[in-house]
């Protein structure tokens, strides 16, 4: 399990935390989960410390920023994107293009809109106890695990990529350009 971005509360790094106990209880020693946050911010080391009071040392890790955060990604079960409020974060483009899906809340922004029907799992409203058991799912059902992840990709590609967005992009803006054009005489 991963997340990624600012170290901070409108990322939502304690409900992080959170979930990963939750899903640790959940998953009572089943698998052998660890819970990877890349980034770095202002509480960082304050939610390090919570993170060892909490007996999560082993499990729960806030490794900071890493120049090439990639590695780190691709080896994702899932992106926890436990984010109070996103409007559109790239983080899940770049973990769908790796084939990681993605479980958030469905209130947050727009992760909703990423995820749909087939890239991941979404929590109704702030629901924490839902987003954890929906993440803890998806983490024991590898079928749909790597279903929603080949989903994920094939979304980014076709609806992101701008090989493929360029084209409607170029039209619009000639469409938009030749109305100009006939206004001005």
């Amino acid at each position: 399990m991963g997340g990624v971005g600012h170290v901070g509360a409108r990322k939502g790094v304690d409900i992080f935390v959170a979930a990963a106990r939750r899903m640790l209880d959940r998953l009572d020693g089943h698998m052998n989960t660890h819970f990877v946050w890349i980034g770095d911010g202002p509480e960082l080391d304050a939610i390090r410390m919570k993170v060892r009071q909490a007996g999560l040392a082993g499990s729960v890790h806030f490794i900071g920023p890493r120049t090439n955060p990639y590695p780190y990604m691709n080896a994702f079960d899932v992106l926890l994107m436990t984010s109070r409020d996103d409007p559109f974060p790239r983080v899940n483009l770049e973990c769908g293009i790796l084939g990681v899906p993605v479980a958030a809340f469905e209130g947050s922004g727009g992760s909703k809109e990423f995820i749909g029907n087939d890239c991941g799992v979404l929590a109704p409203g702030f629901d924490r106890e839902k987003l954890a058991e929906a993440a803890a799912a998806l983490l024991l059902d590898a079928g749909r695990r790597m279903s929603m992840g080949g989903q994920a990709a094939r979304n980014v590609r076709a609806r992101y990529d701008i090989s493929s967005v360029a084209p409607g992009v170029l039209e619009e803006v000639m469409a938009l350009a030749s109305g100009a054009r006939g206004k001005l005489r």
